[in-house]
């Protein structure tokens, strides 16, 4: 892996007048691929952040143009989730691959990123990487309800309610809410050129990715042993997942 000193710092852009902000990791010289992040939502994109700032500079320094978007209502972009909708997100996507292609003319990886996954799939790409996707909205929604119901009760004398549309303390709009709900993985390969990447504490892949991999044939699969740069309290040494995501998405 490329030393730090080495690593580009990254650019911040304003995309657009709806406060759509992201982070902009420029190669030296022309790009041999532009890339777009995809990242994970709610609690799991500010504990990942770390992880993927990592990972989008490793690729910078292999020549590779990157682009990190904060969706509408997450990260430094205005907007508020209990306003907003999924396609409200899709457009995002959308003036995201724009302003990447106008920097940098190479061929396009998505990388879709635990959640993020879910509309990842459905953007034009030259390759596709999933990372650790969620598989399906509604179950992962409610994992996410249940997590924060237990850490009330773990953290407080009287844990404070959950509204019907409330995710980790954010109240989000019926539309974003239902909307998620009714996302999941497709049943066939989303993309000709998908790669499958598995971080765990196992060199094997989760029954879940198995049973669901199988339907979509032949596809590059990768499982990383590793610490879950999505929760909180990883450790934040991600040169290995880096090194892994540069190979995945520069390689052949």
């Amino acid at each position: 892996m490329p030393e730090s000193r080495n690593l580009t710092p990254g650019e911040p852009l304003l995309l657009n007048d709806d406060g759509l902000h992201a982070l902009y990791l420029a190669p030296e010289g022309s790009a041999a691929a532009a890339v777009l992040v995809v990242s994970p939502w709610f609690e799991e994109k500010r504990t990942a952040h770390r992880a993927l700032v990592t990972v989008g500079r490793a690729l910078a320094a292999a020549g590779a143009a990157v682009l990190l978007p904060d969706l509408r209502g997450t990260g430094n972009s205005g907007g508020d989730a209990s306003e907003l909708t999924l396609d409200d997100w899709r457009a995002d996507l959308r003036v995201a691959i724009d302003t990447l292609r106008a920097r940098a003319a190479a061929p396009l990886c998505v990388v879709g990123v635990r959640a993020g996954a879910l509309l990842a799939v459905e953007l034009p790409a030259d390759r596709l990487l999933l990372l650790q996707p969620v598989v399906q909205g509604k179950s992962y929604l409610r994992q996410l309800r249940t997590r924060r119901q237990m850490q009330d009760q773990l953290t407080g004398d009287a844990a404070p309610a959950v509204g019907a549309r409330e995710i980790e303390g954010e109240p989000l709009s019926d539309a974003l809410f239902t909307g998620i709900e009714g996302l999941r993985l497709p049943a066939d390969a989303p993309h000709p050129e998908t790669r499958f990447l598995q971080c765990g504490a196992s060199g094997k892949l989760q029954i879940e990715y198995e049973r669901f991999l199988a339907g979509w044939g032949e596809v590059h699969t990768r499982c990383l042993v590793t610490a879950p740069f999505w929760h909180a309290h990883t450790p934040g040494l991600y040169a290995e997942l880096a090194e892994a995501m540069v190979g995945d998405v520069l390689g052949e």
